[in-house]
């Protein structure tokens, strides 16, 4: 996909993307992606797939405890480590997302919604 294609699909053509529309969009493109780089062949395990975003959780773990956030990471794109470690997160969220057919962007639009609603630390102590 190129990078015009790709700013098409974000943009949603010239109207525009409501919350739970962009965050479909990005879950459609995010598996779409995966589907054509050949992810999601055979059968698949999903928890392999959750600890796939384990993985990417634990490798912002690691360059947190190197010290290394706010350095460039190591792909020729301009992105921190961490910027890049949270997109990967996100990513492989939204591709499995995808594959399971979610609607992800209404999930996180009634759940953050929701989360106001509760009380200081969700009436937790600690």
């Amino acid at each position: 996909m190129s990078d015009i294609e790709l700013q098409f699909a974000i943009e949603g053509r010239d109207r525009p993307l409501t919350c739970t529309s962009a965050i479909n969009r990005l879950v459609y493109l995010a598996h779409l992606n995966a589907v054509t780089k050949g992810f999601w062949e055979g059968e698949y395990n999903y928890p392999e797939k959750l600890a796939l975003i384990h993985q990417e959780v634990s490798e912002l773990l690691e360059a947190y405890r190197a010290s290394s956030l706010t350095e460039k990471c190591d792909k020729p794109i301009n992105l921190t480590n961490e910027e890049e470690e949270m997109a990967d997160i996100l990513i492989r969220i939204f591709d499995l997302a995808g594959k399971r057919q979610v609607d992800l962007g209404k999930a996180v639009i009634f759940k953050m919604l929701y989360n106001t609603t509760r009380p200081h630390k969700h009436g937790k102590t600690c």
